[in-house]
């Protein structure tokens, strides 16, 4: 990269997304400790591009070598502005209201809709409550199933007959159209 370094950036102006991807790619190369990276914000918006179109092709991509690119942690915390809850979060709901007070004060009118879904969840899997990512299974054999039988048990007396939940609601507000007024 070293030696190819001034004809890239003869080829590439300098105000051009491939120049600024060089420069971060040798920033990588030259860094001793990968955790030491600070990424360029216009290359995490590209990663949280390619990681919403398809999160095992970007995984694919980083793990390959080829590129260096932010690790899927680190577009984590720039993804998620608002912890992610399982319940109806007030943040998000005065997010919400804000952005449709000021949606109200331009001259056209948006049109959104409320979409939901309900989503069975499947039983014996082990998943990052953070990331959402599957980790594996849980039925690893009998002995297994007993443990986890005992503990279930355990788990309905202590929160007062409450069992694991079989289905989850999911809410989404998306945009439709902007019109502006005759």
């Amino acid at each position: 990269m070293e030696e190819n370094n001034h004809d890239v950036q003869k080829v590439y102006p300098e105000d051009s997304f491939q120049h600024l991807f060089w420069e971060e790619q040798l920033r990588h190369a030259r860094c001793s400790d990968s955790r030491q990276m600070r990424w360029h914000p216009t290359i995490i918006r590209w990663c949280l591009f390619l990681k919403f179109k398809s999160s095992s092709a970007y995984e694919a991509l980083r793990s390959s070598g080829f590129v260096k690119l932010p690790s899927q942690r680190t577009l984590t915390d720039y993804s998620n502005y608002i912890k992610p809850k399982p319940e109806i979060s007030q943040p998000v709901l005065k997010e919400l209201i804000s952005e449709i007070e000021c949606l109200g004060s331009s001259e056209s009118n948006k049109y959104v809709v409320l979409l939901h879904d309900e989503m069975k969840v499947k039983q014996d899997l082990v998943y990052d409550k953070n990331t959402g990512e599957l980790i594996g299974f849980t039925n690893l054999g009998d002995i297994n199933e007993e443990l986890m039988k005992l503990e279930n048990g355990c788990h309905i007396e202590k929160n007062k007959g409450l069992g694991l939940a079989s289905h989850v609601l999911v809410l989404m507000v998306r945009g439709l159209a902007s019109v502006k007024p005759r």
